[in-house]
């Protein structure tokens, strides 16, 4: 998954894509975090997201139809968003709680175990999210865009 992203991907950095680099940078500043490598992949649906796999650098992909259709206040608000995931380890939990689930519906009569434990972590997701959404918050400093 790692080398389907970033090998279809152009990295951004100073030199290329400065703008959008600029904006990932102050991000990571104003939320006291390290700004990890962004990465910008060719795809007709707009989307962002955040990898960041257990002893490896995390990074966060653009996809080049989401960059076209926002402001650069909004993809700064969106970097922010997805920065809230690194800086809360989302990742680590979310891949804990997957596996979880998976694992109780793997085991004869723990079905409703299992039923529980995902509407746990859809819980868990919506607040996550939220928690997200007020990182970027705390980046644009405007509730209004």
């Amino acid at each position: 998954m790692v080398l389907q992203n970033i090998g279809t991907s152009v990295l951004v950095s100073p030199n290329q894509l400065p703008d959008l680099h600029q904006l990932l940078v102050e991000a990571a500043k104003l939320l006291n975090t390290e700004a990890p490598d962004l990465y910008i992949r060719q795809n007709p649906v707009p989307n962002a997201y955040t990898l960041a796999i257990n002893g490896k650098k995390p990074f966060i992909v653009v996809h080049t139809s989401l960059v076209e259709l926002l402001t650069p206040r909004e993809l700064q608000a969106v970097l922010a968003h997805e920065l809230g995931h690194l800086k809360c380890d989302h990742g680590v939990w979310l891949t804990f709680a997957n596996i979880l689930t998976m694992g109780a519906y793997t085991v004869p009569g723990f079905g409703m175990v299992a039923g529980f434990l995902e509407e746990q972590l859809y819980r868990w997701l919506r607040a996550a999210e939220l928690t997200c959404d007020r990182a970027a918050l705390l980046v644009v400093q405007d509730p209004k865009r």
